[in-house]
């Protein structure tokens, strides 16, 4: 209220600004009303105060000018909790000191919201029309323009020429909530293909498939394309077969819609190569490899033995971990190092191991000085050989393969037709690996475990054919890539998918007969060309 806060005028000259006479007439009764109620309210609740000559540090923000003393150095003082307070002379605004003068200031430079809505008015008579009325009002204003976008989409994807996409994935938010995206793609109408996040659900029950089937079933109903919902791609999780299966039995018990969930289940290339890739680095089977404890704290003895029985790789980890322990010994490192940092693997992506073994390598003169010259005994077992770094030049030029070919897959111009032929390539690599390193007693293992890895998801997309189908559709592929570069018994199998998704695509209806074309024709030039 006006009251409660400077006039425009007094705002305005506080701010250094110039203002017309109308402007300054318009707001002068204000604020005499303001002076008024002011001096009330001062007169009701005096402030307790000290001597201006205190022993305290001098006050020297401008803030302190408006207060209701002249006297900058005058202290106020909360009654109830006996605190010292900054007091606006404007208003009744108060702060506690103790937080410092930023909070004043702020008050004291905002706008008058009333006064300013007053200038605004002033300006333009229509004004009011455009403002909000309360604090509730920006909020729905949001709400109606995503309704009304909201309804705009839902017009979109049901009328779509395609069927409605899916990728979906659950992760866990920065403050721990637990967050189940879900995004559509589909061709429109006019053939413009289109994607649309449909869903950002905060998942608080099990993370079992059946829910997250509940949440996904939902997301259908509220946007209304269960009749056409189409693939789902998604990581290879377990409980995400769990979640096809139960939305398949959603669907067809409350629409009787037939849907198969392998047929329609789709994997993320990107995470079929993370997994192949750990595989390769740590030869395990084991699909929740969890990496050491990313904290470079809490590291004992156990652990710097375990990696070290994991060969070059463990020690490069020891070491990088070794000096990022310490700040003494971080400092010491970039000293030789010219001041060039260590890369540090982490237990959630596979491509960090490819970077902290690209910067190891570089640095390997200022890894070899290291332990030349400060090397503790607690780290001397994992100083690396002629030997080690040739074998991490290997695995980095390995990585290196994969990273390139994850980088291709990326983005919104990766399409489906490159998911075979990049798994072709991958599978490729490993194949020359075990045939090049079939007696290197750290490299033939690797190579090994990787390639069963991919090849386990290589197999699995049989279970659909939308694989196939995208590259016998794409124009540059059709049926050649797969006749020239696959076995034979490939490629029948390959065909029987295909006739299984003509078979689902193909017009259930009879097409119209054919209109006979006229043996005479009023068209001179048609005419003209049978002559």
């Amino acid at each position: 209220m006006p009251q409660q806060r400077l006039s425009f005028a007094q705002w305005s000259q506080r701010r250094g600004s110039s203002i017309s006479g109308d402007l300054l007439e318009f707001s002068s009764q204000q604020s005499d009303d303001l002076d008024v109620s002011q001096k009330s309210k001062c007169l009701s609740s005096q402030p307790r105060t000290v001597s201006t000559t205190s022993s305290t540090k001098p006050r020297t923000s401008w803030v302190f000018s408006h207060m209701p003393d002249e006297e900058v150095e005058t202290r106020y003082y909360n009654q109830r909790t006996g605190k010292e307070e900054w007091r606006c002379k404007h208003c009744d605004k108060t702060y506690a000191s103790s937080g410092g003068t930023a909070a004043p200031a702020k008050h004291l430079m905002d706008p008058p919201p009333d006064e300013f809505r007053a200038l605004l008015a002033y300006i333009n008579n229509d004004i009011e029309t455009w403002l909000p009325d309360t604090h509730d009002t920006v909020k729905t204003w949001i709400m109606r323009q995503y309704g009304c976008q909201k309804e705009r989409v839902k017009q979109r994807i049901q009328s779509a020429k395609s069927r409605i996409h899916i990728s979906c994935n659950l992760w866990t938010s920065p403050n721990s909530l637990a967050i189940l995206g879900v995004v559509a793609h589909y061709a429109t109408e006019d053939g413009q293909l289109e994607h649309h996040v449909l869903a950002l659900k905060d998942i608080d029950s099990e993370h079992d498939g059946s829910h997250l089937a509940v949440a996904i079933l939902k997301v259908v109903d509220e946007w209304g394309f269960a009749s056409k919902l189409g693939y789902f791609v998604m990581d290879n999780a377990g409980n995400n077969d769990t979640m096809m299966r139960s939305l398949s039995l959603g669907l067809l018990r409350r629409y009787d819609i037939q849907y198969d969930p392998k047929v329609h289940r789709l994997r993320c290339q990107g995470h079929i190569i993370n997994l192949a890739a750990k595989a390769f680095l740590f030869v395990t089977d084991n699909e929740k490899l969890e990496l050491d404890d990313p904290g470079v704290h809490n590291v004992t003895l156990k652990h710097i033995e375990a990696w070290r029985k994991k060969g070059p790789l463990g020690k490069i980890h020891n070491f990088v971990v070794f000096i990022q322990r310490s700040v003494q010994r971080s400092q010491k490192f970039l000293t030789i190092s010219h001041n060039r940092k260590l890369a540090r693997d982490n237990d959630t992506r596979w491509s960090s191991w490819y970077n902290m073994l690209r910067v190891a390598l570089n640095l390997r003169d200022a890894i070899d000085g290291c332990f030349n010259k400060w090397m503790e005994l607690d780290c001397a077992g994992d100083e690396l050989s002629s030997e080690d770094w040739i074998i991490l030049e290997k695995i980095k030029s390995f990585l290196e393969k994969l990273k390139m070919t994850t980088k291709a897959l990326e983005s919104s111009f990766a399409t489906l037709d490159n998911v075979l032929l990049a798994m072709d390539f991958v599978l490729a690599q490993f194949e020359a690996g075990k045939e090049a390193y079939i007696d290197d007693p750290i490299m033939a293992p690797m190579y090994n475990s990787g390639w069963a890895k991919l090849d386990k998801y290589y197999r699995l997309t049989d279970e659909s054919p939308a694989y196939v189908a995208a590259i016998v559709l794409h124009p540059s592929h059709k049926w050649h890539y797969i006749q020239e570069n696959w076995k034979k018994e490939w490629v029948e199998s390959s065909k029987k998918l295909m006739e299984t998704l003509w078979n689902d695509y193909k017009p259930v209806e009879s097409p119209l007969p054919l209109c006979e074309v006229p043996s005479t024709t009023t068209n001179e030039f048609l005419n003209w060309i049978v002559m």
